[in-house]
């Protein structure tokens, strides 16, 4: 399965069209709403190619071609248990794995966190 972060990117009428049996695409609020990020698998999905996986150079099309010069980031969760991130930019697909867990004593955030895991006064 794989999800990915939500940023405020338009996906493109080819990608939409060739893609949209196979993934949750999200949208631009609004009228018309825009298809973009987050999108997420149907159903279950194997990634056998690696960094050539037709998904991640597609969406590394979709960043070149909208001149989006940051990345996208997602996360493939395997039948396993295992985890997979995926960071994907004009340049390049990195993949990387983590190295072990830490139990958090219930705490949801961590080292990377600039404030998405804290409630914020109006929650």
């Amino acid at each position: 399965m794989v999800t990915s972060e939500d940023v405020k990117v338009q996906l493109p009428a080819w990608f939409v069209e060739r893609w949209r049996n196979h993934l949750n695409i999200g949208y631009w609020p609004g009228d018309p709403g825009h298809p973009s990020f987050p999108i997420s698998s149907k159903a279950e999905r194997k990634f056998y190619d690696g960094a050539d996986d037709e998904l991640f150079t597609d969406l590394r099309r979709v960043l070149t071609e909208v001149e989006y010069p940051f990345g996208i980031h997602l996360i493939l969760f395997h039948e396993c248990g295992g985890v997979t991130k995926v960071d994907i930019n004009p340049v390049e697909i990195l993949l990387s794995v983590p190295t072990g867990w830490t139990y958090t004593d219930g705490d949801t955030g961590h080292h990377s966190c600039y404030g998405c895991s804290v409630p914020r006064e109006d929650d």
